[in-house]
């Protein structure tokens, strides 16, 4: 059953299913030719409708579309002006069609039915063989952007600055301290030694010293559509912040399952995939950071007894909480640079559970 008091479509009159179709199909209809199947709703607040020819297009709601209408970060203007920008340089972003600024819907060239997160689920094999074209179109994407720094720099969202950025990383850095000491204590490893932890320290200062960039402030595997034919496709730029290359990569590469029931975290960078990258060391410690704070959000909630981890990891429904924490520590476990540091803190982690991994 909907509720109007979650669902921000209510206030716009859109609250009811049927109602939403209708709106859809009367705006599509006036502005792009006739809707000749089914509505679909793809994802929260995103659908799916095929018009004349065979053609799709995607339809989003944008929640923040109101409250920002009119200022410098407004939702809708910045996507726009971004994937226009980006599209016209032939990186691989979705083509901008339309905006209702009544509504807070926009909408877009359809570029494929599953996501880089969906696809990993499916088959490990094949995602891991187009990770490469997934660098090499975020480096295409990333590279045009921060030459254009002047033109978005104003565009950056409230708390996406940089030394929001700073602030925020001293937060991380601690909360990956903590999740270091707390899955060795779940999973029964000696506890890290003072220089593993001090050389998280040090790990997590050097990375705040490298200069972040600007770019989409919502990168996860969800915001990458595999497209076959055309290569993967980056969506979701209505908001931009400042943030590190590499942070963003080894999280846009990082799939959790967040739709599959039985959904595991399957990380897709490795060796194999990341030698040509100069800044592999900084990828490497970008890994473990974000690793050891997602074993932290686990841990935290094992220890409040919580049994829901909706909180934590979207709506997954992860069936062994143990083999859960196994997995971050195999994750952890396997260095994707030759960094000595680095090595030494993984290797806290490299234990022996092939019995309760997803191979």
């Amino acid at each position: 059953a909907e509720a109007g008091i979650r669902d921000p479509l209510w206030s716009r009159g859109l609250g009811d299913v049927y109602k939403r179709q209708r709106y859809l199909r009367n705006y599509l209809n006036s502005k792009f030719g006739n809707v000749v199947g089914d509505i679909i709703e793809w994802a929260p607040w995103v659908w799916r409708i095929e018009l004349n020819e065979e053609k799709f297009i995607a339809a989003k709601y944008q929640p923040l579309a109101l409250e920002t209408r009119d200022v410098v970060s407004d939702v809708l203007v910045v996507e726009r002006e971004v994937l226009e920008f980006l599209f016209d340089r032939a990186c691989f972003v979705p083509r901008w069609l339309d905006c209702d600024k009544k509504t807070g819907f926009a909408f877009y060239e359809w570029v494929g039915d599953d996501t880089l997160d969906d696809y990993a689920q499916t088959d490990l094999s094949k995602t891991i063989n187009i990770i490469p074209s997934v660098i090499e179109s975020f480096r295409s994407i990333d590279k045009n952007l921060n030459k254009a720094v002047g033109k978005f720099e104003s565009r950056v969202i409230t708390n996406g600055r940089k030394s929001d950025l700073l602030s925020a990383w001293k937060i991380v850095t601690e909360r990956a301290k903590w999740g270091a000491k707390a899955l060795c204590r779940h999973l029964g490893i000696i506890n890290p030694a003072n220089n593993i932890l001090s050389g998280l320290d040090d790990v997590c200062t050097g990375l705040s010293q490298r200069e972040p960039r600007i770019g989409s402030s919502d990168f996860n595997a969800r915001n990458i559509i595999v497209n076959r034919q055309r290569g993967p496709h980056f969506i979701e730029f209505a908001k931009l912040n400042w943030d590190w290359t590499d942070r963003r990569l080894v999280q846009y590469t990082t799939s959790m399952g967040s739709r599959e029931k039985k959904g595991s975290m399957k990380v897709l960078l490795s060796k194999n995939n990341t030698d040509d990258i100069s800044s592999v060391a900084a990828l490497d410690a970008h890994q473990v950071v974000f690793l050891l704070n997602g074993a932290a959000a686990l841990c935290s909630a094992l220890d409040k007894g919580e049994k829901s981890f909706v909180k934590y990891f979207q709506r997954a429904e992860f069936y062994s909480l143990q083999r859960r924490l196994i997995m971050f520590a195999k994750a952890l476990s396997e260095p994707i640079s030759l960094d000595a540091k680095l090595c030494e803190i993984r290797s806290v982690f490299n234990i022996e559970k092939k019995e309760y991994i997803d191979e």
